[in-house]
């Protein structure tokens, strides 16, 4: 990992264009976090994510390079977010695609009291709210996971502002003991909603790094990141998640008392017989 932070760096200035800003200077920035990510469609093994976050003067730089496959298609896609030192975004920029057929390219400058946002040739100002945090979908993954961070350390609202536009709801779920080679982890679950359309669920451990994340959007795609030398635990982390999102479910048929479901185990597995078949 020592060898690709600083290509790193300088991939994702050439990217977006601002070399000056995002290369390494050794007299200022300095390296404090780095991890790469597994990318994964239904298990399936499709890219990589690699991020680093570096102390430049006061504030935090986070630079993330994604590179995933959709059926054959590239998608690579670089980010960088600049915060201040209590994780309040500052800048906010990412360039690529999230898909075979979606391309971003989109920036935001926040000042004390409004905010630049960029998409393509586009722009506007845009006042901003007292709490809110940039994100522009689900990848890159570690921008989720600085989401978290600013969410647990800004009071952990019910819901919170996205710029350029939208609104996340996150939630603690619970704790799972996840084993991984033979050793025990300990991680925090959460699900977040907004930032795609469905949902997702994230595991952070005790450091409030992210591990794993697991997305289905509402057309039941399902996108899986797991943080590297923890892959072997991923299929936990996907039937966690499902479970979750039952058990999630049958809370809103109780609360909502819908008649049809009423009594009905989401979380229990069902027996599927061949058609005609009448035993019980």
């Amino acid at each position: 990992m020592s060898v690709q932070i600083p290509s790193l760096a300088i991939l994702v200035a050439i990217v977006l264009g601002n070399s000056q800003v995002l290369v390494p200077q050794p007299a200022q920035d300095r390296g404090i976090e780095s991890g790469r990510f597994l990318l994964h469609n239904v298990l399936q093994r499709t890219g990589e994510e690699w991020d680093q976050i570096r102390r430049h003067s006061e504030s935090l730089v986070l630079t993330s390079e994604f590179r995933n496959a959709d059926r054959g298609t590239a998608i690579p896609l670089a980010a960088r977010l600049q915060t201040s030192p209590d994780l309040t975004p500052e800048r906010f920029e990412v360039r690529g695609k999230t898909s075979g057929s979606t391309a971003v390219d989109s920036s935001i400058v926040v000042t004390s009291t409004a905010a630049t946002v960029r998409e393509g040739s586009r722009s506007e100002q845009i006042p901003i709210p007292a709490a809110f945090f940039t994100v522009r979908g689900y990848a890159p993954v570690a921008i989720q996971m600085m989401l978290l961070r600013y969410w647990s350390s800004h009071g952990k609202p019910r819901s919170l502002r996205t710029l350029p536009d939208g609104e996340v709801t996150i939630e603690k779920r619970g704790r799972d003991q996840i084993e991984v080679n033979g050793r025990q982890y300990v991680l925090d679950r959460y699900s977040v909603k907004g930032v795609i359309w469905g949902r997702e669920t994230l595991w952070l451990d005790a450091s409030q790094k992210l591990v794993a994340l697991i997305t289905i959007d509402a057309g039941l795609n399902q996108f899986e990141a797991v943080r590297e030398n923890y892959d072997s635990a991923l299929p936990t982390f996907v039937s966690k998640a499902a479970s979750d999102s039952m058990e999630e479910l049958q809370h809103v048929v109780e609360e909502l008392r819908i008649p049809c479901c009423q009594g009905v185990n989401f979380n229990e597995k069902a027996t599927i017989r061949p058609t005609g078949d009448r035993s019980p």
